[in-house]
Parts: structure tokens; C-alpha cells; sequence
């Protein structure tokens, strides 16, 4: 499924109008940023959500609203008048409390769709915690009378970057994975496949499974981004106990460690759909490779490995244009 070409964005106004309304939660990060872009660059009628209107970015025909998903009575003027709804928050322990508010204030506004980003290990039985939150809210949703679509994105291809600082003073990556192959997704791809739910018929009562183009290992996108380093990467295989169970020397902070140890349990889980009958499309963009992808979001460490060895070294030339293509 690719998104962005100007005939779809001729074809998102036809079939939008002026008047379908869209609210975007999670709109200062990397899926939602992205999201507004392209909604932006359509022209679709879109308001962002955020918690701290000082934190917003001027983007065009994109309107900028106060809310709290934590504070219920913060929500109403920003829900007035919306017709679709787009739900993402973070994947913390409070994700079910903060999507249930955004569910009840749809309902209460009179949302007719809410699109949500779920993950592909919704369960009420999955290994990991967060597949069984994303379960929960899904549940809620389904049961809420209002039209649902569901995105179930695998494993972010941007959580390697959350190992930049690992890849930098020890040359490794860690993951309680094996030699399992990911089918890593890019989140701006996922944002891509939202604009078409969101703006398109067709998606109502549909849960989509959302991978890239081809699975890969820990050890092999190690291997990509020693590469593209040019520093090798070694991979070290640890088990479910040494995960939880890191020393305090490997953690450059609690946050990311915390998400080092969500990323490895989604690693080990693999796909647990509690509902194998219903509707999965696996979206991709053919027009790259994983590990290319891979290997442009690589080149995000090379500027700050250049300044940890040198610090009044020039930029490195992959920092200004990557040969993988990366914007």
C-alpha cells in the first residue's frame, strides 16, 4: 500500500469533504508527525491534539488543539465537532486509561470512526504486556458502538535507534530474540496506511497486520548498521532473565532501558492474534528493502558516533546524504 502520490491526494479531497473532521492523538511524534504531514499535504480538514499547545509546530491547514487524555474534563471543546478519530498515545502502563478517555469523549462528541494504532501481538493471552493492553482497548473499542479500524504495526524499525547509545560505547545491540527474523516496520509507513483509513471508504470493522518487506534478524541488522557505521555491530543474544535483569552500567537512562525491555519482549512474543478470522492485509512499501530502510535509519547514529570520537570533527558526509537515499 503506498500512500502520497498527487492522484490519491485528489482522490482523498473527493471523498473526504469539507466537513469530516479529523483529530490526531499522538500528533508530536514520529507516527502522528508524519501523519499531519501528509493530511496537510492533502488538504484534509485536521486538528492535532497535544498537551502543551507550546510544543506545537506550525503546519499548514493543520489547527492545533489543547487536551489531556489523562484529564477528562480537558477534552470536550477539543473533540466538538470531529467526525474520525485517530488514537495513539505512548505504550506506558497508563495506555489503557488514557485510550478509554479518548474512546468515552469520542462517543460523547459524536465520532463516527476512531482509527486506532494497536500492535500486532493484541492478545489477552500475549507474552507481553502491552499486546494484552492494546487487547483491552481493543475490546473497548469494538464494544463501543462507534466504527473501528485497527492498526496492528509489528516490530518499529526505529527502536533500533533506541540502541544507538549501546552501539556507540560497546559496539552491540541486545535483544532477548535469537535468531528470530522480524518483519521490522517503518513508523512513517504506518502513517502512510493510516492517511488511507482515515480518508478512504472501505477499512470500517478491518484489523491490519502492518510489516515491511522482508523479515530480519537482530544479528543481521547489526550487521547492516556496522556497516553503515563502519564500526562493527556484534549482537548479543540474552535471555528473558538477563533482559529484565540488565546491570545498571548498560543503561544510558531508565526510559531506555525501559523501552530496550518492551522492545525484546515484542521481539520474543511473536504474532498472537487473538482472532485469527478477521481481516489482515500486510502493508509494505516495495520500493525499498528492509535493510535499506534499515540502513538509512543507521545513518542516525553517525553524526553522534563522529562527535563521541572527535568532537570538532566535520559532519560525516552520510550525515548530510545518505547514499541509501534517506531524506
Amino acid at each position: 500500500m503506498r500512500i502520497g502520490s498527487d492522484t490519491l491526494s485528489f482522490s482523498i479531497l473527493n471523498k473526504v469533504g469539507g466537513s469530516q473532521m479529523i483529530l490526531v492523538t499522538g500528533s508530536t511524534g514520529l507516527i502522528g508527525s508524519e501523519l499531519l504531514r501528509r493530511l496537510s499535504q492533502a488538504g484534509v480538514p485536521t486538528r492535532a491534539l497535544t498537551r502543551d499547545l507550546k510544543k506545537s509546530r506550525e503546519v499548514p491547514g493543520i489547527t492545533w488543539v489543547a487536551g489531556d487524555l489523562g484529564k477528562p474534563e480537558t477534552l470536550r471543546a477539543a473533540f466538538e465537532g470531529t467526525k474520525t478519530l485517530f488514537l495513539l498515545t505512548h505504550y506506558l502502563e497508563d495506555m489503557v486509561a488514557l485510550q478509554h478517555n479518548a474512546i468515552a469523549a469520542a462517543r460523547a462528541a459524536g465520532v463516527t470512526h476512531v482509527v486506532k494504532v494497536s500492535a500486532f501481538a493484541a492478545s489477552d493471552h500475549s507474552k507481553a504486556p502491552i499486546g494484552r493492553w492494546h487487547y483491552h482497548v481493543e475490546k473497548e473499542l469494538q464494544e463501543s458502538g462507534l466504527a473501528w479500524t485497527m492498526l496492528r504495526p509489528h516490530h518499529f524499525m526505529q527502536n533500533l535507534l533506541a540502541q544507538a547509545e549501546y552501539v556507540i560505547k560497546e559496539g552491540v545491540i541486545y535483544s532477548a530474540s535469537g535468531d528470530g527474523k522480524i518483519p521490522y516496520v517503518d513508523g512513517r509507513d504506518v502513517a502512510a496506511v493510516a492517511v488511507a483509513t482515515l480518508t478512504t471508504p472501505g477499512h470500517v470493522g478491518k484489523k491490519y497486520v502492518l510489516t515491511g518487506s522482508e523479515a530480519m534478524s537482530y544479528r543481521q541488522a547489526a550487521e547492516i548498521i556496522g556497516a553503515v557505521i563502519g564500526k562493527p555491530v556484534r549482537f548479543i543474544d540474552e535471555s528473558p532473565d538477563e533482559s529484565a535483569g540488565a546491570p545498571r552500567a548498560r543503561r544510558s537512562s531508565a526510559g531506555r532501558h525501559r523501552e530496550r525491555s518492551r522492545n525484546r519482549r515484542l521481539s520474543a512474543c511473536g504474532r498472537q492474534d487473538g482472532d485469527d478470522h478477521e481481516h489482515h492485509r500486510r502493508a509494505h512499501r516495495p520500493a525499498a528493502t528492509d535493510g535499506r530502510r534499515i540502513r538509512s535509519r543507521a545513518c542516525g547514529i553517525v553524526p553522534r558516533l563522529n562527535a563521541r570520537n572527535d568532537p570538532g570533527a566535520r559532519p560525516h558526509p552520510m550525515s548530510r546524504r545518505c547514499p541509501s537515499g534517506c531524506p
